[in-house]
């Protein structure tokens, strides 16, 4: 009996992919705790107690956000010793941030299209600097 053995990619097995799957996740995660960091300090620190501090709230969420996951990708390459371009990968994000905010901008961010917002600007610019951070390998 001859088993025949699965062909395997092998520019990409199975363990590169998962690890730029969790390194995905990682630049999500460090892009939540600088956002949360942001959204906070900018509320609390440039607020002056008004209503205001709630847009400041959101834009130090949206700098802190795209800020954490340029500094994820720096921790990627320099601590993990992992080969990317970070210049790559910092201009896919701020390209994805751009194309969230023009997106936004059409819809005039009514109550049905926050949510797809929201998830395109969560979900799509760690994967944008994930992917030009592996672009030239």
């Amino acid at each position: 009996m001859v088993i025949l053995k699965k062909k395997m990619n092998k520019k990409h097995p199975p363990h590169k992919i998962l690890r730029i799957i969790l390194t995905t996740i990682g630049l999500a995660i460090s892009g939540v705790i600088f956002g949360v960091l942001g959204g906070f300090l900018a509320g609390r620190g440039l607020g002056d107690g008004s209503l205001a501090d709630l847009g400041l709230a959101i834009i130090g969420l949206l700098l802190g956000y795209a800020f954490g996951i340029i500094i994820g990708l720096f921790g990627i390459r320099f601590i993990l010793h992992q080969r990317g371009s970070v210049f790559l990968g910092i201009v896919a994000a701020v390209v994805w941030v751009g194309v969230s905010i023009a997106i936004a901008i059409p819809f005039n961010l009514s109550d049905n299209f926050v949510s797809i917002v929201v998830a395109l600007f969560l979900l799509c610019v760690p994967v944008a600097a994930m992917l030009g951070f592996n672009l030239r390998r």
